[in-house]
């Protein structure tokens, strides 16, 4: 056989050498890991080693300072699962001396959101905002509790004295301040020592054409018609002083029965029923038993086409 195609016959039959196993074996570069293969095709990044596993790490905080946050007010001593203060958008409660005080942050959350911060910090209390005429805007218009048992008597006797826990009242804070002005926010003030459950309704300023939940006399201190005396006066005068105030006017017709259930106003008893009347229906001369207020610009005149006598 002739020797060139002998010695081509022999190299074909030999393994060719890895490149990169040549380059090490030869000195060229050390030994390392070899890298993976490139591809052109595109891989997501969260697929990448390094920034998968950050993204693994930053997922793992997230989820820690989630947790932080929602444990986030510290425990108070003897009230198990509640804290020291709470917030939320609708309510912020901290204890201050001896009294937690809450402060309304917006005053048409729902009524559940500000239970969800009393029942934090271990109160059951169910508080709810209502629409109020201006003299009972951080007033507690209503409220109920429910009857508990305190310490044994100081009798001796050993037997619980039950009564019912009212140790709540409302107002502004800071104190003496004005809604609408700064910081200023209606607030409940409840004893440290508070027990039982209690149902609230606090009086907030109404929104444009808003009932106040409570109308009140438009002629008490802090209302529209201050200092006016409208009782038993004729509609004509009262209605001056109305359009002095640019108030608006609805009536009710007040009527006056010798039987049926009865109750005192002042000393004196009567029966009164109540309808609404359109305004052409009352004379200048009818008489008014009452101004009320009843909604922001609105008040009502309880009237009567003469005055009303008390029953015997």
């Amino acid at each position: 056989m002739d020797e060139m195609k002998l010695l081509q016959q022999m190299r074909a039959e030999m393994p060719t050498p890895d490149p990169d196993a040549l380059a090490v074996a030869v000195g060229w570069r050390s030994e390392h890991p070899a890298e993976p293969r490139r591809s052109n095709r595109w891989r997501s990044p969260v697929l990448t080693p390094n920034l998968s596993r950050g993204l693994i790490v930053g997922a793992v905080l997230t989820a820690v300072l989630a947790a932080v946050l929602a444990i986030g007010p510290s425990v108070v001593p003897g009230r198990s699962g509640s804290a020291t203060s709470y917030a939320n958008s609708a309510i912020e409660i901290e204890k201050q001396n001896d009294y937690w005080v809450a402060k309304i942050k917006d005053p048409l959350a729902d009524h559940e959101r500000y239970a969800e911060g009393f029942r934090a910090v271990g109160l059951e209390v169910r508080l709810s905002l209502v629409p109020a005429s201006p003299a009972d805007v951080g007033r507690l218009v209503w409220l109920d509790a429910d009857e508990t048992e305190t310490s044994p008597s100081q009798g001796g006797d050993g037997t619980p004295t039950p009564r019912v826990h009212m140790d709540i009242s409302a107002g502004n804070e800071p104190s003496g301040c004005q809604i609408g002005q700064g910081d200023c926010r209606l607030a409940v003030r409840i004893s440290e020592d508070f027990h039982g459950a209690v149902s609230g309704e606090l009086g907030r300023s109404a929104q444009q054409g808003e009932p106040y939940r409570y109308p009140t006399l438009a002629t008490d201190p802090g209302e529209v018609l201050q200092g006016v005396d409208a009782h038993e006066r004729p509609v004509a005068e009262v209605l001056d002083e109305v359009k002095k105030r640019d108030l608006q006017v609805v009536y009710e017709r007040v009527t006056s029965h010798d039987e049926g259930p009865s109750n005192y106003i002042g000393q004196q008893r009567y029966n009164l029923t109540f309808a609404p009347i359109d305004a052409s229906e009352v004379g200048p001369n009818w008489v008014v038993w009452q101004a009320r207020s009843i909604q922001d610009g609105v008040i009502q005149l309880q009237v009567s086409p003469e005055k009303l006598k008390p029953l015997p």
